[in-house]
């Protein structure tokens, strides 16, 4: 996801890059867990999926490379217990979210929106998936048409 991010998205001031790594790396072990109807919490989760790697090394190096290519906002600082709250939100955004009769993943999207999105960005943003393609989360300011498979 990150690298079909980076070469659809213009870097700007509006996205903060840590939080936008950590949805990055939380969102796919959530998504997988529940598919697997496991029922661990989520902090030994993230260690279990990330296998060998440490999530918060994964998030650093995301980080690094999202910077690298011109994203320079950032919230905070990184540590694991700011990584673990995060993915509980999400957890209970995605959980409600499964729950509808259609997965839009509108709380979801929501969330991501107020965390990562500058408070004027999140405003008016309209965080879209790619459902024709890829299924992958497009940036607020492209369309459909900037992915990789149109």
């Amino acid at each position: 996801m990150l690298v079909h991010f980076i070469n659809c998205a213009k870097p700007n001031e509006d996205l903060y890059v840590d939080e936008f790594v950590m949805f990055l790396v939380a969102f796919p072990i959530l998504d997988f867990a529940w598919r697997l109807g496991g029922q661990m919490p989520l902090a030994r989760a993230l260690d279990t999926y990330t296998g060998e790697r440490d999530a918060l090394a994964m998030v650093n190096q995301y980080k690094d490379k999202m910077i690298a290519r011109g994203f320079p906002s950032q919230r905070a600082s990184l540590d694991r217990a700011i990584l673990i709250a995060r993915a509980n939100k999400y957890a209970q955004a995605y959980e409600l979210d499964r729950r509808e009769q259609s997965w839009i993943y509108q709380r979801t999207r929501t969330l991501l929106a107020k965390n990562c999105l500058s408070p004027l960005a999140a405003a008016g943003a309209r965080l879209i998936f790619c459902r024709t393609h890829c299924g992958r989360l497009i940036a607020p300011s492209r369309s459909l048409s900037m992915c990789h498979f149109g």
